[in-house]
């Protein structure tokens, strides 16, 4: 359901912040997969969002590959209802310090049809391959 999942032109992701950039790899990370990723020097806050339709209601789970590494602490995603209602947010501390690749999830209910704005963000985030699938 996400368009350009994992980042590998510069259409479909609305950047929020300026240090927001893309990535094909740097001297401790290669892309989760494809040739590039998404990613922020900026702290602790959004960084991308993208609107996907939502036709069919029903639970939801967007994930995404985190990396972490000795900058970054969290990991953040959400999704907002088109009245910017957040429908779930959830936020991580990194799992290790060493430069890997960590998957992220979470679930949130979508009671109608209705677009909603998918969140990605962080602490000097780096993010690859994002899906939001319908799991029931």
């Amino acid at each position: 359901m996400i368009t350009n999942p994992s980042f590998e032109s510069d259409e479909s992701w609305e950047l929020w912040d300026n240090n927001a950039f893309y990535v094909e790899s740097n001297l401790t990370l290669l892309p989760h997969s494809g040739n590039r990723f998404l990613n922020s020097q900026i702290q602790n806050t959004w960084v991308a969002i993208q609107r996907v339709a939502i036709t069919e209601p029903g639970t939801y789970e967007l994930s995404a590959y985190f990396a972490s590494g000795a900058i970054d602490r969290w990991h953040m995603l959400g999704v907002v209802s088109p009245d910017s209602v957040w429908l779930a947010s959830k936020t991580w501390e990194r799992a290790s310090a060493v430069m890997t690749w960590e998957r992220r999830a979470l679930t949130v209910d979508i009671p109608k049809p209705m677009t909603v704005q998918i969140q990605l963000g962080g602490n000097w985030p780096r993010i690859d391959d994002v899906a939001l699938v319908r799991v029931k």
